[in-house]
């Protein structure tokens, strides 16, 4: 089977949870879309166990590349062009996105394993794309208005970088007529209260950011069969 999460933000145990809920096994496969870290205890703890599992698949979130810049900065900082620069985003990461705990265990880590930790987030894809019993799927953390993309599901292959972490979805209208789009990003009780702590499936697009980690829930969805499940 094929499972979609995001945005788990280190609710490390609910996600243990909702793996043993969906009985996931080395014959499935999972994508989660963006945010595993920042905001929870458990940020590292899933970063880990996700990198090490083949059968996990992790899009790029906002959460995950302000890490990048920090990372990048630590370890390799003859490649940050502009100081300046990620001294704000540092700022904006741990001031107001939940980045402390995260970057408090990425510095009391081994080296190699810091070297490790950043190969594998500056390699995440921004977007991903399947086809699962006739029906096209892309999946990315966020994307922006519809319009600015139009109507052609080539435009999503194509955003700028920004789009595809920061953007902010139109969940009125129908991005596409056949293609399902899959987002994180933004809390489904924000978009409609009545779908607060629970996955929102509206015009071709589902949004699985259940707030897990501000006392919702973790939501998985099964490509296969639409099924939900949810972990509190």
């Amino acid at each position: 089977m094929t499972y979609l999460m995001s945005d788990i933000h280190g609710c490390y145990e609910k996600y243990l949870k909702m793996l043993e809920m969906i009985d996931f096994s080395e014959d499935d496969e999972l994508y989660i879309l963006g945010d595993v870290i920042d905001r929870g205890d458990g940020s590292l703890d899933l970063l880990r166990d996700v990198m090490h599992r083949p059968n996990v698949h992790l899009i790029l979130g906002n959460h995950e590349d302000m890490a990048l810049s920090q990372f990048i900065y630590e370890l390799e900082p003859e490649r940050i062009m502009n100081p300046l620069a990620i001294q704000d985003i540092f700022s904006s990461w741990i001031l107001h996105n939940g980045g402390l705990t995260t970057y408090e265990a990425f510095m009391k880590g081994p080296a190699d394993e810091q070297r490790e930790i950043l190969d594998f987030i500056q390699k995440l894809p921004l977007f991903a794309e399947l086809t699962v019993n006739g029906q096209h799927y892309f999946l990315s953390h966020s994307v922006p208005e519809i319009d600015e993309l139009g109507m052609d599901p080539a435009c999503m292959r194509t955003m700028e970088r920004l789009d595809y972490l920061w953007g902010e979805p139109d969940y009125d209208m129908t991005y596409f007529e056949e293609t399902i789009l899959v987002t994180g990003h933004t809390p489904t009780g924000l978009i409609d209260p009545d779908h607060a702590n629970r996955i929102y499936r509206k015009n071709n697009h589902i949004a699985l950011d259940c707030g897990a980690v501000f006392g919702g829930r973790l939501g998985c969805f099964c490509v296969e069969t639409g099924e939900e499940f949810y972990s509190a």
